[in-house]
């Protein structure tokens, strides 16, 4: 089975945070846990990146099961703290660690390019 998170995946979020700005003021319009394509297309380039096209799926279960879990206002916190930190906050680890690990079972990615 492919190793699927760990913290050395820093650009997880595709530099998110410097946008979630932009997106606050879209957060009373929206519903509590629908994020905008804008924020979902962000996580998904951030997650999928040169890893190849087999982990969009992979990638759009874990944003998926992300907005289950956490309100735009909190998954945008998290994000502008892992920009500022430059790390995933300690918190989100186990979270996101077993969200990935979850859509794994029904997304299996295997190799070198699997999500650390």
């Amino acid at each position: 089975m492919a190793k699927i998170f760990g913290s050395s995946d820093r650009n997880f979020f595709g530099g998110l945070g410097t946008s979630a700005s932009a997106q606050t003021a879209e957060l009373s319009e929206q519903a509590v846990n629908a994020y905008p394509p804008q924020i979902v297309q962000v996580f998904m380039n951030g997650c999928v990146g040169e890893r190849g096209s087999e982990f969009e799926p992979l990638c759009a279960c874990a944003i998926e099961q992300i907005q289950n879990e956490y309100t735009l206002e909190e998954f945008l916190v998290i994000a502008l703290e892992m920009d500022a930190e430059k790390e995933m906050p300690e918190e989100f680890t186990p979270v996101l660690s077993k969200i990935f690990a979850a859509c794994a079972a029904y997304y299996p990615v295997e190799g070198e390019q699997a999500i650390r």
